[in-house]
């Protein structure tokens, strides 16, 4: 769920209303804080990174919303890893995303996130309801890209519980709430810039 209209670099609590239930960090929101307005360098805007969910049987995956980040390997750039990009793949008979690392920001969302794709790692993670997941780190070699990079996930059953309540695409005016249900619940998202007042609400 994308919550939009958000202050820049503003630190924002939220809690989230699944299946009639309330979700938190055992009894206190979560919190999330914006970045501010970048643009990614010129010379990095053509980097596309492809992936490709399948389930365990081969068919291509659909309900399954798929991550992102780049970590460093040369100590050059940024360090650590880069904030998590997140793409839901609804409906689709191909079930292949498309990442631009040129929109990699640092985990603060301040700057935008320098790498060097000949060296650095990028890491996915693919995440659905039923218990369904599929992790992939590669290091892509410059680029020398595949068509898309492939995930199968694996599937351990799970409940009706909210479960992995995940951010990503932080930037300066909005940010993307996941988390995973084994069903589809209509459910909101309580946010506001106090604890004890989330007098705002984002909904599916």
């Amino acid at each position: 769920m994308q919550v939009k209209e958000l202050a820049e670099k503003t630190l924002y609590y939220f809690t989230i209303i699944s299946g009639g239930r309330t979700y938190d960090q055992q009894g206190s929101p979560y919190q999330v804080k914006t970045g501010k307005n970048i643009s990614p360098s010129p010379g990095e805007l053509s980097d596309q990174i492809q992936a490709r969910v399948l389930q365990p049987d081969g068919k291509p995956a659909t309900d399954i919303i798929v991550f992102m980040s780049i970590k460093d390997k040369d100590g050059e750039g940024s360090a650590e890893n880069s904030a998590e990009q997140s793409i839901l793949i609804w409906g689709t008979e191909t079930a292949i995303v498309n990442f631009n690392a040129a929109n990699s920001r640092t985990k603060d969302a301040l700057k935008a996130f320098a790498y060097s794709l000949d060296v650095d790692m990028v890491q996915f993670r693919a995440l659905g309801a039923a218990g369904c997941k599929a992790d992939l780190s590669v290091c892509t070699e410059g680029k020398n890209l595949p068509p898309a990079y492939e995930l199968t996930l694996t599937c351990s059953g799970g409940d009706d519980t909210c479960d992995d309540v995940r951010i990503s695409n932080i930037s300066s005016t909005s940010a993307n709430i996941s988390w995973v249900s084994c069903y589809p619940f209509v459910a909101e998202v309580r946010y506001g810039e106090s604890q004890s007042l989330l007098n705002n609400e984002c909904g599916i």
